[in-house]
């Protein structure tokens, strides 16, 4: 488990300003191939604080990522199926040791979370 923060108030998606972001890193663990360790996928989602989460269950999925007690994740209540517009691209990874061959898939829409949550995150 790693758990990376940078400390700043927002992150900006070109014009719109998000209070913040998540990323979900995997690595290809395929043990026929000795090159697969070396490419990374990203799922990024932007993070808009509210006061009234829609979505317990997600609220949920957050609360035990940033605890730790999490053992395995739902991505469908991180990646709603009503999901239109993921944007890709190559890239590399944005923490030391800055990886490359990362293939990055960002939602559009971000997803809402509380100001409680937030400012754990914040914490």
């Amino acid at each position: 488990k790693q758990w990376y923060q940078r400390r700043v108030r927002g992150v900006s998606n070109f014009s719109t300003k998000y209070q913040g972001e998540l990323h979900l890193v995997t690595r290809n663990l395929d043990q026929n191939n000795p090159d697969s360790d070396d490419y990374y996928a990203v799922f990024g989602i932007f993070l808009e604080e509210v006061d009234q989460v829609e979505n317990q269950a997600r609220e949920s999925v957050f609360e035990s990522m940033i605890s730790g007690t999490a053992t395995s994740i739902d991505l469908s209540l991180l990646y709603p199926p009503t999901t239109k517009s993921v944007f890709t691209y190559e890239g590399s990874l944005t923490t030391p040791g800055c990886e490359e061959h990362v293939f990055w898939q960002v939602l559009e829409v971000p997803v809402k979370i509380s100001t409680s949550l937030m400012n754990k995150m914040r914490s």
